[in-house]
C-alpha cells in the first residue's frame, strides 16, 4: 500500500521566471514550448530545497541546449567517446588482461585504455588475467 501523494508548494515566481527566460534562447514554436513545459514540470516536481540549484542549472545550460536543438549536423564521434582514465593517462595504474594474436602469441593490454604492455614495466600495474 502506498502513502498519499506529496503535495509540494509551487516554486517561487523568480525561479519560474528564470526557467521561462532561459527558454527564450530556443527556437520559436513547438520546440520552445515543449522544453518550457518540460522544464517547468521538473521544477514543480523537484523538492523545495533543490529548486534553486535546478534553476541555476537550467539557466547556465540554456545556450548549450540551444546549440543542441539548432544543430542539424550529427554529433562527431570524438565528442561522445569516453576518454582514457586519468590513472592510465598518467601511466600510474593499468588493468592488464591477457590477449592472443591470430598466430597464438600472447600479450598484455590494458582493459581500460588499450595500451599494450612492453617489458620494462609500469609502476601501477594490476594483472587481471583471462582473455
Amino acid at each position: 500500500m502506498t502513502g498519499p501523494a506529496l503535495i509540494r508548494p509551487a516554486p517561487p515566481r523568480m525561479l519560474r521566471a528564470s526557467v521561462i527566460a532561459s527558454t527564450w534562447a530556443l527556437p520559436r514554436g513547438a520546440v520552445r514550448n515543449r522544453y518550457r513545459q518540460e522544464l517547468l514540470a521538473e521544477l514543480h516536481a523537484s523538492a523545495p530545497q533543490d529548486r534553486t540549484g535546478y534553476t541555476v542549472g537550467v539557466v547556465t545550460h540554456a545556450w548549450g541546449l540551444r546549440r543542441a536543438v539548432k544543430d542539424d549536423e550529427p554529433v562527431a564521434k570524438e565528442t561522445t567517446m569516453r576518454t582514457k582514465p586519468l590513472t592510465c593517462r598518467l601511466n600510474l595504474h593499468h588493468v592488464w588482461h591477457t590477449y592472443s594474436t591470430d598466430d597464438g602469441t600472447r600479450y598484455l593490454k590494458c582493459a581500460r585504455c588499450g595500451k599494450e604492455y612492453t617489458r620494462g614495466g609500469s609502476s601501477g600495474m594490476t594483472y587481471a588475467g583471462g582473455g
